[in-house]
């Protein structure tokens, strides 16, 4: 029997409509979810990644700030908003703010530099390749040099 006041379901729903590229029922889905349970990491996480993949870079960072928000220790939000604003070249301190924390706890970031994407699966990535590490040197360089604050 399904649950319409189930916010997993909705996560679930928006989640395999994510990997099926349907954008626009992944969206309805997890914005119906997020009516039912607006304090859940992974459903704003979800928002985020449906944001990205429809090119919509504010509101995935939005989302993704929202995440870290509800959980401070959330290693893909902190390595995906990290990494986003690297690949831009854009917020480089920040960046590494979210991202170095991450590698000095050993996390799963730490264990895979250059892989991040959410695939729509829960707990899974796949293999969209990120920064390579010369990428990450030629973004993160100069801040290094300059040291990190904050």
């Amino acid at each position: 029997e399904i649950e319409p006041d189930n916010a997993e379901l909705y996560l679930y729903l928006g989640r395999t409509y994510l990997a099926e590229d349907d954008y626009e029922n992944a969206k309805a889905m997890t914005v119906e979810g997020l009516k039912l349970a607006s304090d859940d990491d992974d459903l704003h996480f979800t928002m985020a990644m449906i944001h990205e993949r429809m090119e919509s870079f504010d509101e995935m960072v939005d989302e993704l700030r929202i995440v870290i928000k509800l959980d401070p220790e959330h290693s893909e939000a902190l390595n995906y908003l990290g990494y986003s604003f690297a690949e831009k070249g854009i917020r480089l301190e920040e960046a590494l703010r979210l991202i170095l924390p991450i590698y000095a706890a050993g996390g799963t970031a730490a264990r895979t530099l250059s892989v991040r994407e959410f695939d729509g699966a829960p707990g899974a990535a796949r293999g969209r390749q990120g920064m390579s590490s010369k990428g990450c040197r030629v973004a993160f360089g100069p801040v290094l040099q300059r040291g990190v604050t904050g």
